[in-house]
């Protein structure tokens, strides 16, 4: 089916393709730090090497502020972080403080950095899959196919460019995965293996731990092996064992990794048709986004009854608990659904191979047009992903043009997410007055380095996004105009968000405007962003920004 060129040769583009896809725009936003969830893992890793500490749990008070999943991945940064940092100090002419404050102010070498092991990590889930694929299916095209459909899902495309531990979750759900399929991996081998992986795992994140359901499927369905037997012969609790204590071990290093957030208590306010709407839920973000590999998967899901039941009884059995785990304990939310991406991959894969190897001789030309087409659309929608990225976020484009078009030492006040211009030791200080909470280390270490080490120039600014005073929103507008302000700079929903007097909007004069996203639940950042249509639409990401003259 497959144009024909060595399989070595496909894997090779098909690998290729997946690390282009994911490491161009890779600077998004830097050194705004807007992507949610990028810092915790990041900063945990540099607040150990501040303590010179392996051990977050005997510093909580200093960790909890920042850290706020398992510790796993901090670690992993850690070597990488040690070496970047020390070539740093070694190429620049500053002194140990200085370089301490750098490194607070403006820490984005240290995301990039972390972002470039998201798309380590993210192709070598591709090639799992492929691995994954030639185990199972024994054959080479189905594995490259849905090696391809996972190297160019836009969600997977998407969340390997961040510092956020999705990928990384998913890599050693796959790495589980891989090992499970290997025939030359025998029990208890095999099995202890795959607790390994996924103990690891849920050192990243607590949902790896499902993996362990995983594993339990792959033991009664794919492999029928009998848990009476083998809990004789202890391997059950040698497996189990392993498992747990590698997870344990990692909110013994550090409790507060355990805690996540629910919007009930335990199975409160929860029903089956409720939970029919959540399949229904992302089966609808699938169409949105990914109409593509929804398709392929659901004709992969018939096929795979067919010809691999063993297989597809394990996987749908997988992705119906999966998806009720998160709706009865957690939350239903579109980048959740990362983890099940190398099964919907490896169905979508072997749905169009085994389509074009039982369709008619004469009408094989048409599936094989139609799998062609799929992947250039698949590969123009990723590409239209990392375009967008290139163009940046609002936010960072609405501070380059301040400035552009400003002049230092301007009176700004800044009313958008994540958002923050240099500032004067006058303008921290009346910020102080405001709100002492809403100040950061970043604001204290930037007053403290050379105006040549900051990206933008200083300004009188207020950077107000964590401001939580409501008293001082309702009379913003007034309040800025005794105070002299000059400009505004602010996205219309931050605006909205802390219930800001709405003069801020109708009065003054408009004089620049990015446009992007009116709600947090179009940021591509986030999960699908929308969908296709958004996707093509939209010129950047980022909420919407309005500069204005008060």
């Amino acid at each position: 089916m497959i144009l024909k060129l060595e399989p070595k040769t496909w894997l090779l583009i098909i690998l290729a393709l997946a690390f282009l896809t994911r490491v161009v725009g890779l600077n998004y936003s830097l050194p705004l730090l807007v992507v949610g969830d990028e810092p915790a893992s990041v900063f945990g890793t540099l607040k150990m090497m501040e303590l010179k500490t392996l051990l977050p749990v005997l510093h909580l008070d200093e960790f909890k502020p920042l850290l706020y999943y398992p510790p796993y991945l901090s670690y992993l940064y850690l070597p990488f972080f040690a070496v970047l940092l020390g070539l740093k100090f070694l190429f620049l002419n500053v002194s140990l403080e200085e370089f301490k404050n750098l490194i607070v102010a403006d820490p984005a070498s240290l995301f990039l950095a972390a972002r470039f092991l998201s798309v380590i990590f993210g192709v070598g889930t591709v090639y799992l899959v492929y691995k994954i694929g030639k185990n199972i299916f024994k054959a080479e095209t189905p594995a490259l196919l849905a090696a391809g459909f996972l190297a160019l899902s836009i969600l997977h495309v998407n969340f390997s460019h961040w510092a956020r531990h999705w990928g990384f979750a998913t890599f050693f759900f796959t790495l589980v995965f891989y090992i499970l399929s290997r025939d030359d991996f025998l029990p208890p081998k095999k099995y202890l293996w795959a607790a390994l992986a996924a103990g690891l795992g849920v050192g990243v994140n607590y949902q790896v731990g499902l993996s362990a359901f995983f594993i339990l499927f792959w033991f009664l369905f794919y492999d029928r092996l009998s848990l009476r037997v083998h809990f004789k012969k202890g391997r059950v609790y040698a497996a189990g064992g392993l498992f747990l204590a590698l997870a344990a071990l990692a909110f013994l290093l550090y409790p507060p990794g355990l805690v996540v957030k629910s919007d009930s208590t335990l199975l409160a306010g929860h029903s089956l048709g409720g939970l029919a709407g959540s399949y229904g839920f992302y089966l609808g973000k699938l169409f949105e986004a990914e109409p593509l590999l929804l398709f392929f998967f659901m004709i992969g899901l018939i096929y795979l009854f067919l010809q691999e039941s063993r297989f597809f009884w394990i996987a749908l059995a997988f992705i119906f608990l999966y998806v009720a785990v998160f709706y009865f304990f957690f939350f239903i939310v579109e980048r959740y659904i990362l983890m099940l991406y190398p099964i919907f991959a490896l169905a979508a894969g072997y749905g169009l191979y085994a389509l074009y190897s039982s369709t008619d001789l004469k009408l094989r030309p048409a599936v094989l047009g139609l799998g062609v087409l799929s992947f250039l659309f698949l590969l123009l929608v990723a590409i239209r992903f990392d375009l967008v990225l290139l163009k940046n976020d609002t936010r960072f484009q609405a501070l380059e043009w301040v400035k552009t078009n400003l002049p230092p030492g301007s009176k700004i006040a800044v009313l958008a997410s994540l958002t923050h211009l240099p500032t004067f030791p006058e303008a921290f200080s009346e910020q102080e007055k405001i709100d002492p909470a809403s100040l950061r280390k970043r604001d204290l270490a930037e007053l403290g380095l050379p105006d040549k080490f900051l990206f933008l120039p200083r300004y009188h600014a207020l950077n107000l996004y964590a401001v939580t005073s409501e008293s001082f929103f309702r009379t913003i507008t007034n309040y800025l105009r005794e105070n002299g302000y000059e400009y505004a700079l602010y996205s219309p929903e931050f605006a909205k968000l802390r219930r800001a007097d709405p003069a801020l909007e109708t009065s003054g004069e408009v004089i620049k405007t990015f446009a992007g996203f009116e709600a947090s639940d179009d940021d591509f950042t986030n999960g699908f962003g929308g969908g296709l249509g958004n996707l093509f639409l939209r010129e950047a990401n980022g909420p919407t920004i309005v500069i204005k003259k008060i």
